[in-house]
């Protein structure tokens, strides 16, 4: 994969981002539950908040991208 293309970039950043965010997924409830010895119910509050910043964040910004394409 030749990275000095655009689309090189692109996939690296994306591969890159989905590891990240596989990962984080993954640890965060074994630190959770290990170091703080959280229960069943307050891991999956953890889980429920991590996925918050997209429903609060999805709508203004489509809202911003499709308002560009009006112009």
């Amino acid at each position: 994969m030749a990275l000095h293309d655009g689309g090189g970039w692109f996939s690296a950043s994306a591969l890159l981002e989905s590891v990240g965010d596989s990962i984080s997924r993954t640890l965060l409830p074994i630190v959770a539950v290990s170091v703080l010895g959280a229960s069943t119910a307050a891991v999956g509050l953890l889980n429920s908040l991590g996925l918050v910043a997209f429903l609060l964040l999805s709508l203004p910004v489509g809202l911003l991208g499709s308002s560009d394409l009006r112009v």
